[in-house]
């Protein structure tokens, strides 16, 4: 899902990139494709907070998620644009059900009882160009917003929100490629904020925080 997402972006911007003088901005540097075997950790200072980030291989995920049990936070992403995108397995698996399929998996496993989920939807303006020539009701039955953009992503919110646990808090956040300078600033923010939230409803014991 990610692999299509980058090459998207990277074709949509092949003018910029074939320029003599080019040079990489960091939104192309974070999407540089790179193979991954099993695990890869990055610490990431936002502000006063510091935060260790673990990539892992889904082809693996089987075999490692009990080596993440008990971790504080999830980051969970999906390209809204797969939600026309089928899987090349015996069902034909919609790509966006199969994420659905796969954070309901995660946010109830007994690995990650106290987990919180940070959920990123991305590419948010290539969905909106799709929806008038491939409508989301064609592949989701009871979604009734037509090609309204607003409706369609509070559908796909909704979607996930009812496929997670009631009994945690699920933080959720829209990104778009188009604008990564502003974007990739309110991303950041989304991180700071979330994480800060939770350490305050832990500290004063609101909500089913762990």
């Amino acid at each position: 899902m990610l692999e299509f997402s980058n090459r998207h972006s990277y074709l949509s911007t092949i003018e910029r990139i074939c320029q003599p003088d080019y040079q990489p901005s960091t939104m192309d540097i974070i999407r540089a494709p790179e193979k991954i075997d099993t695990l890869k950790e990055t610490n990431v200072s936002m502000d006063h907070l510091t935060a260790q980030f673990i990539e892992y291989n889904e082809d693996n995920a089987t075999k490692i998620l009990f080596q993440f049990a008990g971790i504080q936070f999830c980051l969970f992403t999906v390209d809204l644009t797969c939600y026309d995108q089928y899987l090349d397995d015996r069902q034909n698996t919609n790509a966006l059900q199969d994420r659905l399929s796969l954070l309901k998996a995660v946010s109830r496993s007994a690995y990650f009882a106290e987990t919180i989920i940070l959920l990123i939807l991305t590419n948010a303006s290539a969905f909106a160009n799709k929806l008038a020539s491939s409508p989301l009701s064609t592949h989701f039955s009871d979604y009734g917003g037509g090609n309204d953009v607003a409706a369609a992503k509070k559908y796909i919110l909704k979607c996930f929100r009812q496929v997670h646990r009631s009994d945690l808090v699920l933080f959720s956040h829209f990104y778009d490629y188009s604008d990564e300078q502003h974007h990739f600033g309110e991303t950041a923010q989304f991180f700071t904020e979330a994480l800060s939230a939770v350490s305050f409803m832990k500290g004063v014991g609101l909500g089913n925080v762990p």
